[in-house]
């Protein structure tokens, strides 16, 4: 007995102790924005797009390069000249140096250049809704795991209420067992009860706890940092689901993800469609060359100049790979125009179903908190009749029961309606907003 009550109140001093500051649902939010790492990865994928999405990476701009080279060769050398002359020399050395810049640019590739840079400005734009995307479900999973834990931090003072009215039962039990009232019986029965409240309370704490480090991770914080959060779930019992709808086709970022992909699908076909064209390019360069040898028709020479003109070059036939890749391409296209039906179905589906939950929900939290105030009438009640004699101790302890029961239940129905809020918010693409 004794051990229980010095369990329960380490407990207590712990909690009172270690967790002084309340965080609210927002400062959660705005730590997991700050610090949660998929947001940080997502973040960097879409530098990395709209670095992507450049004319030079589009062919818009020319190319330059600097060439050099030296090479030196050594030779046994015979020449018979027109005259007679013969020249031969063993070991001869030659050296060549060759300098060049060279510029090229594309003038004309069918067009391909401008649907390839709107491909890329999709592309980034499709990035930055994954990005999006990917703050709403850590925005909706810091939700849920914080009204987790106010969840799991409420049930906690439910069995410390629980466990001070188990604490009076033994303190009446045990002053009717001494002056001969109740049997020995009574008081060891209500000493189990006590022991089995203390135990459901130590395995709530350690679910608090594990709620907390959940939370904590998602968050991006230190997995070991503790605190209070708010006391209640407050829900939003005024939701228009023909809103919400309208809402979910309009603002959903899956869906606006899946119909960029649609636009990218077909931008890829006019890339293909452009190489049909002839292909035009410009060409400028600068040469530097030098040569020395000790044999041969020519000693020493140097020279230097500009070289430019234009090329055209103009594929008409490649093994039928070019149709073979449109063909893929329109495919692809086909798919993602599937993906965003399919998607729409699935959106919808989920939608039906969590609102359905919502409002069912919302029908038994009302039930719920009816049902509370007729059991906490009922254990006061019994408590009172037990402590003059009028009922025994099984009767109370179905009233206590019945009373957690009906707090279990309430806390149940008032998170279970959260997170359909919660998810409801997010299909429409309103949760980062509201919060």
């Amino acid at each position: 007995m004794k051990k229980f009550t010095f369990i329960v109140a380490f407990i207590s001093l712990y909690l009172s102790l270690s967790a002084q500051d309340t965080l609210k649902l927002e400062e959660a939010i705005n730590l997991g924005l700050e610090y949660n790492f998929d947001i940080k990865l997502a973040e960097n994928q879409t530098r990395i797009a709209a670095n992507n999405h450049s004319l030079g990476n589009a062919g818009f701009l020319p190319r330059a390069d600097l060439n050099g080279s030296v090479g030196w060769t050594r030779e046994n050398t015979n020449f018979e000249f027109a005259t007679g002359e013969e020249q031969s020399r063993d070991g001869a050395k030659s050296r060549n140096i060759n300098a060049n810049a060279v510029a090229n640019w594309v003038v004309f590739d069918g067009g391909r250049m401008f649907h390839t840079l709107e491909k890329l400005n999709q592309l980034k734009i499709a990035e930055n809704l994954e990005t999006a995307r990917v703050i709403e479900s850590i925005v909706a999973d810091l939700t849920d795991a914080y009204y987790l834990v106010v969840l799991n931090q409420a049930r906690r003072e439910v069995l410390i209420n629980n466990l001070r009215l188990s604490k009076q039962r033994i303190d009446i039990s045990k002053a009717k067992y001494n002056i001969g009232k109740a049997s020995k019986l009574e008081y060891l029965a209500a000493q189990v009860d006590y022991n089995e409240d203390t135990s459901a309370l130590v395995n709530q704490v350690q679910a608090l706890y594990e709620a907390k480090v959940n939370l904590n991770i998602i968050m991006g914080i230190d997995v070991s940092e503790n605190y209070n959060v708010e006391s209640a779930i407050e829900v939003n019992a005024d939701l228009d689901e023909e809103k919400l709808k309208d809402d979910m086709y309009y603002n959903n970022t899956q869906l606006k993800i899946s119909e960029r992909q649609e636009n990218i699908a077909s931008l890829e076909i006019e890339e293909i469609r452009a190489e049909n064209y002839p292909q035009l390019n410009l060409n400028l360069g600068y040469e530097i060359n030098r040569v020395n040898a000790e044999a041969g028709f020519i000693l020493s020479r140097r020279s230097m100049g500009f070289n430019y003109g234009a090329s055209a070059t103009w594929n008409i036939f490649n093994g039928l790979n070019l149709h073979r890749r449109k063909q893929n391409a329109e495919i692809q296209k086909q798919n993602a125009e599937i993906a965003t039906s399919q998607l729409n179905q699935n959106l919808h589906a989920q939608f039906i179903k969590r609102y359905s939950e919502y409002a069912s929900s919302l029908v038994l939290l009302q039930m719920e908190q009816e049902n509370l105030a007729v059991a906490k009438e009922n254990a006061d009640i019994a408590l009172d009749r037990y402590n003059i004699g009028n009922t025994n101790a099984l009767e109370l302890r179905e009233a206590q029961q019945n009373l957690v029961d009906a707090e279990s239940r309430l806390l149940n129905a008032a998170y279970t309606v959260k997170i359909a809020e919660t998810e409801l918010l997010r299909l429409s693409g309103q949760l980062v907003n509201f919060y």
